[in-house]
């Protein structure tokens, strides 16, 4: 289950071209998987919009994928826990308990400042900081940033 940011295409000159993009987008998913992670620590008992915390592991697997180049950057939000799937989605016998979807939409004006932030650094010729991300893979249109979310459901 992934939400992925992308797109930041060739566009915008300086700040070190590509790395910046990709310092970007990886910042901007930085703040959204440390959203996801707070959705994903209520405690048992409380309301059941969200999964409640039990073990920590489908918080825990929470993580940054990031992909660039000279051409663009995307960043991936997402969790590698089987879990995941049968929560966001909902199964036959579970109703949805949606993480992804709901932080992505409530945050989506907070991450857009972020990268656009950055991306205003970058054309302004200013150094670019470094975000949060442990590589990965995606792509995206040059040019416009994109928020899609996949997940296959296997029961």
């Amino acid at each position: 289950m992934r939400i992925a940011l992308g797109g930041l295409g060739a566009g915008w000159g300086g700040g070190g071209g590509g790395a910046g993009r990709r310092r970007a987008a990886e910042r901007g998913a930085g703040v959204l998987a440390e959203g996801v992670r707070a959705r994903l620590s209520v405690e048992p008992g409380g309301g059941h919009d969200a999964p409640w915390l039990e073990s920590g592991a489908l918080r825990n697997s929470i993580g940054v994928a990031v992909e660039g180049d000279a051409d663009g950057a995307r960043a991936t939000v997402g969790s590698s826990d089987p879990a995941a799937v049968p929560q966001e989605m909902g199964t036959v016998h579970m109703r949805a308990r949606p993480f992804l979807g709901p932080t992505a939409g409530e945050m989506g004006e907070e991450v857009a400042r972020v990268v656009g932030a950055m991306v205003a650094a970058g054309l302004r010729g200013e150094e670019v900081g470094s975000g949060v991300g442990d590589g990965g893979n995606g792509g995206g249109e040059p040019g416009i940033m994109q928020v899609s979310a996949t997940g296959t459901d296997t029961n």
